[in-house]
């Protein structure tokens, strides 16, 4: 994940700093939300600068997720001090270093049709194909399958119009594609 990370005096350009127990935190979140690891924290020990500073992180142990949710959580504490200042994120980008990708299912002879979809899915692959999950845009899970076949015809017909998530694995390769239902 990289992001550009700025702090200003409130309606200012002017540079700022934190008090003395202000904390700005990168958190993630595996499980919806329901718990949040940190990944780093900035306090008023932290130099931002007013006009902006890249920040470029690289955290593993999460490839395996369907959702990973990302938040900052700003808190000035509970000291009263007299800083007023403005915190901005701009430029966010974020890469998946998962295990697989569209490219490995590819050379495992991986094709779905059609896309966009209305009732149903038709998933061929050159090997087996172990099992499918697929996911809405929140990540949850709505669907999962153990196939073990060279092709599978997935009813799709109780789904809702929108983007989903299908996440392929066929021996020890794992990717996503998206699929359109209409």
């Amino acid at each position: 994940m990289s992001f550009t990370l700025a702090l200003t005096q409130h309606n200012s350009t002017d540079a700022a700093v934190l008090g003395s127990d202000d904390q700005i935190q990168l958190v993630y979140s595996l499980d919806y939300g329901k718990t949040w690891v940190e990944i780093q924290t900035w306090d008023n020990t932290s130099s931002i600068s007013n006009t902006g500073d890249y920040f470029s992180i690289y955290k593993d142990g999460y490839s395996n997720s369907p959702l990973l949710l990302i938040a900052f959580w700003v808190s000035s504490g509970s000291v009263n001090d007299a800083e007023d200042v403005d915190f901005f994120i701009d430029d966010v980008s974020a890469m998946h270093h998962g295990t697989g990708s569209v490219d490995d299912l590819k050379a495992k002879g991986f094709s779905f049709s059609p896309n966009p979809a209305n009732n149903t899915l038709n998933l061929t692959a050159k090997e087996p194909i172990n099992t499918i999950i697929l996911f809405d845009v929140f990540g949850r899970k709505i669907q999962q399958s153990k196939i073990d076949a060279y092709q599978k015809q997935i009813d799709i017909s109780n789904l809702t119009k929108g983007l989903y998530y299908l996440q392929v694995q066929i021996e020890n390769t794992v990717g996503m594609v998206k699929v359109l239902k209409r």
